[in-house]
């Protein structure tokens, strides 16, 4: 009994290891946030930078009024 506990502590320990690293190499190298000297924020995304307007634009219709 002790030692399925310790193999389910090991195994949970390092998935949660893993999906650290990759949101850390996701949010280092993937996107990139950037703040331009007019105060928009943009995203650079795969080389195409995406504006917060644009981002509005995207995220709004997919957004329920509460």
């Amino acid at each position: 009994m002790i030692n399925i506990i310790k193999i389910r502590f090991i195994t949970y320990t390092l998935s949660l290891i893993t999906i650290f690293i990759g949101f850390y190499f996701v949010f280092n190298y993937g996107i990139k946030f950037s703040t331009e000297f007019t105060g928009g924020t943009t995203i650079t995304f795969e080389g195409d930078t995406i504006k917060k307007e644009e981002l509005k634009n995207i995220i709004t219709p997919f957004a329920k009024d509460t």
